[in-house]
């Protein structure tokens, strides 16, 4: 067997390079591939077998069944591809199958020593669901062949749905909730761990992924849904399948890879609130089917929903974004892919509505729509994502691949605020963020024969985060909050100004001073995180239905935190009421700093057994953990949060019962040690009026999800799913003390939620088709903080959605129009804020009733 040993030797010494400077003590990392490698030389020279599997249109389908005979062989890959080796000589049979494509079997012949190839091309089934394919185990699969709870929702589906926004994607997982407050702070929640934290010192709960690295920093985990492969969401700790992060589950965006074919799609949307949607693709071939391009872009913009009285609106949206996607292929078994990928958002600002104060129109109603916020169309929410994405993977034999990751992240955020809801100058913020992020991942997986699949690596990420926050408080209105809070707004919405501290005694030496209007402060924090992980993880067969997958990886995680407070313009008056003079919200401090580096190791096992060849059942136990946390108090000390420990335990059954119904059930069991909470805390005592991390003890969830797909007719496909979850805080911690949050619901967390689906098509004439695809769903009553305190929480509410349209197949053309939350429902996207710091929280409102059209062309 050719063994191209210029390519190993390329790839091995461009990504040993890049790892150079941060992994100098990891030198024994060269020798060990290098054993590795030697496995594939072993090869024998056998008859071999190698191709592609495409559809009808040319497009690769990964997940494929390669067999021989009754024999199963391999399963092609992301590309379609597929190698297998040690052939018999004589006659055989190729079988090719596929979920959702008519199985082909054609008669092959080997003689010894000959490489033979072929391509094939499968046929849609007329009356069959579409098949799903899943790269979590770091190699295509179909989904119920992966022995964990995961949802696959490939990129025809959400196109068909009209799928843009990751709140409503959310509806279409159970177990998966995403709150997207603004572009710059979304909230990502798996099984009722919530991970939104936006402090640079801060770890994720749920590990968000991009291209197969990792993007998990809020300000760069909003993407823009266009041109997908697909969206993969697995539930549970998923340390040793993506890294430390995966604490409650993962979410993996797939963006389409360039294909040996000339294709492209434009479209055009319209709606109402000023809505403008465009997108453009393109792929091609630019070297025979050696070097492929694929640039996708798209323009969303919409004015908000809520009019503001000081100008502008707000909730609304504004990105731009663009991707340029190579592929180069040398050789049948080297592939080179490189992702370029931008966005820019500049949004209007967040609508912080307080229930406390009226607007300028007199109302005190979130659901009016109309805020009066006073730094008007200077609100905002800004940011930029930029990465570059080398992946290169190298297939020795049909036993042995190398696949190196090498990634930069580059985001920015700047955010402005009204916190206090009103048309008063009290809690004007602006964050600013900088984040820059490495990532260097080196893999090889293996398989011996139909015993073991599996893989091993290294793994290096590190990011330097930059993050400002400036506080611009007008005392005036500020002081209301530390006397008398009912009084910082007039009944008609306006401000009241209090121009001197009240000369009473009891204020100390705030008594009767003029009161500023210039006080400014600002935190600066410089965060250097970093983890050193090494992995391993496969899949042994014991028996012909019995399975045993499990891993292990090893974590070294860095963290340093810096933090420094400065204040300008006049000193605070009321500074001297919080114990912060000549600070206000912050006490001023030279620059302090504290790391810690600790070693975790987490891991899984699962055992999967086949009912039948298309149904399985499994059964497993995970362990995940969140980072250390670390906080400085108002006395320059530093305090660490202990690492959250969760232990979970699932049990599920998922698979075909034919060729037209699909279902995965699954049941789980998880138990907390340290739970990190989050609480909003005003201090007088301690000079604290901030949001912090707090260990929240013992905590512990169960629950079941439920998915289904049927395909009733060729014309009518159902789907669904239900999640019920049951996250509550332990009465008592590890000592038997009364727990401060005890019996309280996990924020962000119905107890219940269910989607109910349909895709309905049909021809209209000779020329056209149209088709129906109606939406519902529901979340049952929900808290938005772990304190459960009342009126910080949402009623149970539903939302329909609907999309309807013709097509003319021959020239590719669609037109469709949309509305989604057809009854207008009203609910709330958040509640309590920065506001609650001070009693006056305030209330973001979800989305009304939106509609619109598009006219869509693919060639």
């Amino acid at each position: 067997m050719y063994i191209p040993t210029g390519q190993v030797v390329m790839v091995l010494v461009f990504h040993l390079f890049c790892l150079k400077k941060q992994m100098r003590h990891m030198y024994k990392i060269p020798a060990v591939l290098l054993c590795c490698l030697s496995l594939a030389v072993q090869a024998q020279q056998s008859p071999s077998l190698s191709g592609t599997v495409t559809d009808q249109a040319g497009r690769p389908l990964p997940g494929a069944g390669i067999s021989m005979g009754r024999r199963a062989q391999a399963v092609t890959d992301e590309s379609g591809r597929f190698y297998v080796s040690g052939m018999r000589t004589g006659a055989d049979t190729l079988q090719v199958s596929l979920v959702g494509y008519t199985t082909v079997r054609e008669p092959v012949v080997f003689k010894n020593g000959q490489q033979q190839q072929v391509q094939i091309r499968l046929q849609e089934a007329v009356l069959q669901l579409e098949g799903l394919i899943v790269t979590a185990q770091k190699r295509a699969q179909q989904a119920r062949d992966v022995p964990a709870a995961v949802t696959v929702l490939d990129g025809k589906f959400l196109q068909r749905n009209n799928i843009r926004d990751l709140d409503v994607l959310s509806g279409y997982v159970p177990g998966l909730n995403i709150q997207v407050q603004s572009t710059n702070r979304p909230g990502f929640v798996i099984r009722g761990l919530t991970s939104d934290d936006a402090s640079a010192g801060s770890q994720s709960r749920v590990s968000v992924y991009f291209n197969n690295v990792p993007s998990s920093r809020p300000i760069g985990s909003v993407f823009e849904v266009y041109d997908m492969a697909g969206v993969e969401v697995l539930k549970g700790p998923q340390g040793t399948l993506f890294g430390k992060g995966a604490l409650a589950g993962a979410v993996h965006f797939i963006p389409q890879r360039p294909v040996a074919r000339r294709e492209g799609m434009l479209s055009a949307g319209w709606g109402n609130y000023g809505q403008q949607v465009y997108t453009a693709v393109i792929n091609t071939p630019l070297y025979k089917d050696k070097l492929l391009i694929r640039a996708a872009g798209t323009f969303n913009h919409r004015n908000g929903y809520v009019e503001n009285t000081f100008g502008g609106t707000l909730n609304g949206k504004h990105t731009v974004a663009g991707r340029i996607s190579l592929s180069y292929q040398p050789s049948s078994s080297t592939t080179m892919d490189y992702v370029a990928n931008y966005q820019e958002d500049q949004a209007p600002g967040t609508a912080f509505i307080s229930k406390t104060y009226p607007n300028q129109q007199g109302v005190i109603d979130p659901f009016a729509f109309v805020a009066s916020l006073d730094q008007g169309k200077a609100l905002s929410a800004e940011k930029t994502i930029q990465d570059h994405i080398l992946t290169i993977r190298h297939q020795f034999n049909p036993q042995l691949a190398l696949t190196t990751i090498s990634a930069y992240r580059n985001n920015t955020g700047l955010e402005h605020f009204d916190g206090d809801g009103a048309a008063a100058k009290a809690l004007d913020v602006i964050q600013d963020t900088h984040a820059q992020q490495f990532y260097q991942e080196v893999r090889l997986n293996i398989k011996t024969g139909e015993g073991f699949n599996g893989f091993g690596g290294i793994s290096y990420w590190t990011e330097k985060v930059h993050d400002i926050y400036d506080v611009t408080p007008d005392e005036r209105s500020f002081v209301w909050l530390r006397l008398d809070k009912n009084k910082m707004i007039d009944p008609k919405g306006n401000p009241v100004l209090l121009e001197n501290m009240p000369a009473d005694p009891k204020y100390g030496p705030a008594a009767g001073k003029l009161l500023p209007v210039d006080h400014r402060e600002r935190s600066i924090s410089d965060a250097r995180n970093s983890s050193l992980e090494v992995f391993a993880d496969g899949t042994y067969k014991l028996i012909s239905r019995l399975e045993v997958s499990g891993g292990l990886r090893a974590v070294r995680d860095m963290l340093e935190l810096q933090n420094a407070v400065y204040t300008s313009g006049s000193p605070s008056i009321v500074g001297y009421l919080t114990k912060n003079q000549p600070g206000l919200i912050y006490k001023p401090r030279n620059p302090v700093k504290h790391s810690t580096a600790y070693t975790t190791l987490l891991g899984r096992i699962v055992f999967k057994y086949a009912l039948t060849p298309t149904l399985n059942i499994y059964g497993g136990y995970s362990k995940g953990r969140r980072a250390k946390v670390i906080q400085f108090n108002p006395d320059n000390s530093a305090t660490v949060l202990a690492p959250e420990i969760l232990n979970s335990f699932d049990l599920g059954v998922k698979g075909d019962l034919g060729p037209r119904f699909y279902f995965d059930l699954g049941i789980f069991y998880s138990r907390y040690n340290n739970f990190q909470t989050r609480s909003y805390m005003a201090d007088t005592a301690s000079g604290q009026f901030l949001l912090v991390m707090r260990d929240g003890g013992k905590a512990r969830s169960y629950g079941a999800e439920l998915a289904l797909r049927y395909a009733v007719t060729r014309h009518l496909q159902l789907y669904g799913n239900y999640a019920w979850l049951h996250a509550r805080f332990d009465n008592y911690d590890n000592k038997g003390n009364k727990q401060q949050l005890a019996g309280n619901h996990f924020r962000l967390t119905p107890d219940h939620s269910f989607t109910l689906g349909a895709e309905l098509s049909g021809t209209l004439g000779q020329r056209l088709s149209g088709f129906f695809r109606p939406a519902y769903t529901y979340r049952s009553h929900m808290f938005f903080e772990d304190t459960n305190n009342p009126g910080i929480e949402q009623a149970g509410y539903g939302i329909a959605n609907v999309r309807i349209g013709v097509a003319v197949r021959k020239y590719g053309l669609e037109w469709s129009c949309y509305m989604n939350n057809i009854f207008n429902q009203r609910y709330l996207m958040d509640a309590g804020n920065s506001g609650q710091t001070f009693n006056i929280p305030t209330f973001v409102p979800g989305a009304p009733r939106m509609f619109g059209g598009e006219v869509t062309w693919r060639f």
